[in-house]
């Protein structure tokens, strides 16, 4: 098992080095595009400072994304290319979304797998409101034809940008000087003809006399989706999922383990599920029949029975819901003087997620009296035969099934504001609102009716009816007072139901988040004095935002009666006020062994309503011994301040499928409540990057660049809850402060409830070393005198370390899937340009793979079947995916341009290993491809 992780991560790494590379163009770019024999030009100002004196080096890694190399992946937007960048936790790409990510057709940033609120989201350089309640961002409202490149700085950066930029910042910088019209429009679908895509995207921009410039962009998106993974053959045929061998198994058992053929003991019709007459099914028209179970692994899996109704529980889930899109902005900039210019910002967004396929529902144990007239009599004289006075039914609702959930996305913001210059110092003052209006609307079941309903007893002519509350044994305390009146008797034998019984037993959960943001800011930049090493770099500002946020639900709702997504009405609302100061100072230029010394320093102090003062720094150094080597080093003091959410929260309540309880050796679904905690204080973080990068200009060297970053982030204080599957391990384990927070019942599974909030307990640390290779080769400079250029690059990532300690238990996920980032990931293209011309492959990579760090497999030295938590397969094998690009430029002129382009995802139409997308799908960063083989094809115009 060993050599063969080896093996794997060995190969990929041979491909990183010797294989293409990336596509996406950084601040070597300037570089790059010069002529033959032409000196070094100067880098490109970018993120990562608010210092703008010329020929400041920052000390903190960026890399620089293209708009143009961009497109070359043709996304249905701009940030499902940003993601692909390895320095993102992966899974959430448009192959790789499964019922698990948010919402579909959102694209959030999550750098260094820290999760996504701690990535800031920027439009040129100004805080982006959050779509989510926990303040993330959707980066996939930007349009496509405004923006000009995307900065993505992979370094703490709180000092100079504020709260939330612990893993680093994604700045989309707009193409303030665009003229003319661009656009796309471009069709996609996979090789099953599902997960249909229609794209477009148009921009405009224009400058009216010598002071107004305007412009507009739309981006417009809908993919139909695809079905669940039953449509996936191999999947199909296999219905590979976890079972529990339980506490009585063999030695050489593991407690858990993955088998092929596995579905649930239920029958759509209802079936006995314990007692004599146990196994007792019914047919959907109600009649009985006696069940082949098979081999029973838990009251949820069961293997080789002949039922094959196709009901594994983690493969009816849809793989990729649908959605549509419509993002637009428009700008407008004035020169009010030949000083100051006015500026203006507005965005609106919609998203919709189309609902698809969602739970089937399953009942594990309706407890049914004998005097229930639904029971039919051959089985009524069976009970009285055995003395049974009452059933217990398992059944697949699927006459109230399966739940779907619809949700839409307003978002709102505009930004106004002043900048200029003042005697060569550069100033800007700026305000900006928004709104972000998450409504959601979902079908499924309303438990404390559907409790009552599905207790049926008769009536004094024999008539079904719905049995007093007082002696029903499927209903709890807390769900008698909130049953409704006009109790319609369900029938748990068969799907023969009344539409009247149906509707009494479900209906629709909704409600609406809001979630609101103002700031405001003036900040100054400029050159204090000169040294004779340089000029001397000074940026300094205050800022002031204010968050709020608000939520309703349904009456329902409100009354935690439905089966997931209950939420109750909170407000809340947190206001901050802050001060920065940054310096640059350069040292040493053109002495020996230092072409250039520069010093970078910042800090600035943030005072929140919620929690007080809190100061925040950062102090960095570039030294240049020669002009094609260049070291670089960071360590900086980032917070992370309490979101609106996990302040003011009054709770929403869900479940997690597949979750073991080990005191019954159970598998089941666990029912959770969450909420807010309004004494939580900010995330404290010490980020230290080091670097070096080497990028020769001479001879045949010219056009290449080789750098390598260090990381180490320690997040102390980190705002987390315990998962809900660790606070039952933990709890199992003795603490008996997680014990308080779960209920347990007296169900086979044995578990009603676990709860959870936020609090500043845990350690949060990660370690690794970002790779970058790039080499830009005009072929016509090689011995051969071939035409057309030759793009290399290659991004790799490698994470030694992402270690979570809350006190109790240390968890190191580098390397897992639940929870963690894979230790090695990498993008590589091999891009080839002649006249109108550009062919690209792009192969993306990732190492082996374990799925969870609580368990463990044969893959590990501590392997022993006897452990409570062994499972038989924990590593899953890395892959390498690759797809390719061509464009050809029908039009090509100065101002015009016309282009048709082709893209193939996954060309070798690679999948999942079946444990494994069963494994990721449950609970996990899906790393694999579960939609295969896609194409793409479109057309690109500018006039």
């Amino acid at each position: 098992m060993h050599s063969f992780q080896r093996s794997s991560r060995n190969k990929a790494l041979l491909f990183a080095s010797a294989a293409s590379a990336f596509f996406i163009v950084n601040a070597a770019q300037a570089q790059q595009a010069a002529p033959s024999g032409a000196a070094a030009v100067e880098e490109v100002v970018v993120t990562g400072t608010r210092l703008t004196a010329a020929g400041f080096n920052a000390p903190t890694p960026v890399t620089v994304l293209g708009a143009d190399a961009l497109q070359k992946r043709a996304p249905n937007s701009m940030a499902e290319a940003v993601n692909e960048l390895p320095a993102f936790r992966s899974g959430s790409g448009p192959t790789t979304v499964t019922r698990l990510i948010g919402g579909a057709g959102q694209v959030s940033a999550d750098l260094r797998g820290l999760g996504t609120s701690r990535t800031l989201v920027m439009v040129n350089g100004r805080r982006y409101i959050g779509s989510q309640l926990n303040g993330t961002a959707d980066m996939a409202q930007i349009p496509t034809g405004l923006v000009e490149r995307v900065d993505v700085v992979t370094g703490g950066a709180s000092a100079a940008y504020g709260s939330d930029a612990v893993a680093g910042v994604v700045n989309f910088v707009l193409n303030t000087k665009l003229q003319g019209w661009k656009g796309s429009l471009q069709y996609g679908l996979s090789q099953h003809n599902d997960a249909i895509e229609n794209v477009a995207n148009l921009a405009y921009g224009k400058q009216i006399g010598d002071r107004l410039h305007i412009m507009i962009g739309a981006d417009y998106a809908r993919d139909k989706g695809t079905g669940n993974f039953y449509d996936r053959d191999y999947m199909a045929k296999a219905e590979v999922d976890q079972v529990s061998y339980g506490a009585t198994r063999a030695a050489n058992l593991p407690a858990q383990g993955w088998l092929a053929g596995t579905e649930i003991p239920f029958t759509e019709g209802g079936i006995v599920v314990s007692g004599p007459l146990k196994g007792t099914a019914f047919t959907n028209a109600g009649d009985p029949y006696l069940f082949n179970y098979g081999t029973v692994y838990s009251s949820t899996r069961m293997v080789g029975s002949n039922a094959n109704y196709g009901h594994n529980g983690a493969l009816v889930f849809q793989m990729y819901k649908p959605f549509e899109r419509l993002n637009s902005m428009a700008a407008a900039q004035f020169d009010v003087t030949p000083d100051i210019k006015a500026f203006v910002e507005i965005n609106k967004a919609y998203n919709r997620n189309d609902g698809g396929t969602g739970d089937i529902v399953q009942s594990t144990a309706i407890i049914t009296p004998i005097t229930n007239p639904f029971i039919p009599a051959s089985v009524k004289n069976a009970m009285t035969a055995n003395k049974l006075t009452s059933i217990s039914i398992g059944r697949f609702n699927n006459d109230i099934s399966p739940w779907t959930t619809y949700t839409q996305w307003y978002t709102n913001r505009a930004v106004a504001g002043l900048n200029g210059t003042f005697h060569d110092w550069k100033w800007e003052a700026s305000y900006s609102q928004g709104a972000t209006h998450q409504k959601y609307k979902a079908y499924m079941t309303d438990n404390p009716d559907f409790a009552a309903a599905t207790y049926v007893v008769a009536d004094a002519s024999g008539n079904p009816v719905c049995g007093p509350a007082a002696t029903n044994p499927n209903i709890t305390a807390a769900q008698i007072p909130i049953v409704e009146p006009g109790c319609v008797p369900f029938n748990v034998f068969g799907q023969k139901n009344s539409q009247a019984a149906i509707d009494y037993v479900t209906g629709f959960t909704q409600g609406i988040n809001i979630v609101r943001q103002k700031t405001a800011g003036f900040n100054v930049s400029g050159s204090p004095y000169v040294l004779p090493a340089g000029e001397v770099s000074l940026a300094a500002g205050v800022e002031w935002r204010k968050d709020a946020v608000s939520a309703d639900a349904d009456p329902r709702g409100k009354l935690n009666a439905w089966g997931t997504q209950n939420q109750a009405t909170y407000t809340g609302e947190n206001s901050v006020k802050e001060g920065f100061v940054e310096i640059g100072v350069p040292l040493l230029k053109d002495a020996p062994f230092a072409k250039s010394l520069d010093l970078n320093g910042a800090a600035r102090r943030t005072d929140y309503q919620s929690s007080g003062a809190v100061t925040t720094w950062k102090v960095g150094a570039t030294w240049e011994p020669t002009d094609y080597l260049r070291f670089r080093a960071t360590q900086s003091r980032d917070i992370r301040a309490p979101n609106i959410s996990e302040l003011y929260s009054t709770g929403s309540s869900g479940g997690t499928q597949g979750s073991l309880n080990p005191f019954t050796g159970v598998l089941g679904r666990i029912n959770t409540q969450s909420g807010g905690n309004a004494n939580l204080t900010p995330e404290i973080a010490d980020s230290l990057t080091a670097g070096i990068i080497f990028q020769p200009h001479w001879g045949f060297t010219q056009g290449f660049k080789a750098s390598v970053d260090y990381y180490h982030i320690t997040i102390t204080d980190v705002i987390s809850t315990v998962a809900t599957n660790d606070a039952v391990l933990r709890c199992f384990a003795g603490d008996k402060n997680l014990c308080s927070t779960i209920t347990f019942d007296n169900t086979t599974f044995g578990i009603a409830l676990v709860k959870s909030v936020p609090l500043n307990f845990a350690v949060l640390e990660t370690e690794g070393i970002d790779i970058e290779l790039a080499y830009r080769i005009p072929l016509e400079s090689l011995p051969l005198s071939l035409p057309g250029t030759l793009n290399v690059r290659n991004l790799t990532t490698i994470v030694s370390k992402l270690a979570s300690d809350d006190g109790k238990v240390r968890l190191d996920k580098a390397g897992f899937s639940v929870g963690g980032v894979d230790k090695m990931t990498g993008n590589a293209t091999l891009d080839y340009s002649l006249n109108k011309l550009n062919v690209g492959l792009q192969a993306r990579y990732f190492g082996d793979l374990r799925w969870d760090p609580t368990l463990v497999g044969p893959d590990s030295p501590f392997y022993n079947p006897k452990l409570t938590n062994s499972i038989s397969r924990n590593l899953f094998p890395g892959q390498v995916l690759f797809n390719g690009n061509f464009s050809y430029d029908i039009v090509k002129e100065e101002g015009r341009k016309l282009q048709v382009f082709a893209t193939v995802n996954n060309i070798f139409d690679r999948h999942a290993p079946l444990e494994g997308a069963t494994a990721f799908i449950i609970n996990g960063v899906q790393y694999y491809d579960l939609i295969g083989r896609y194409f793409r094809t479109g057309l690109r115009f500018a006039f």
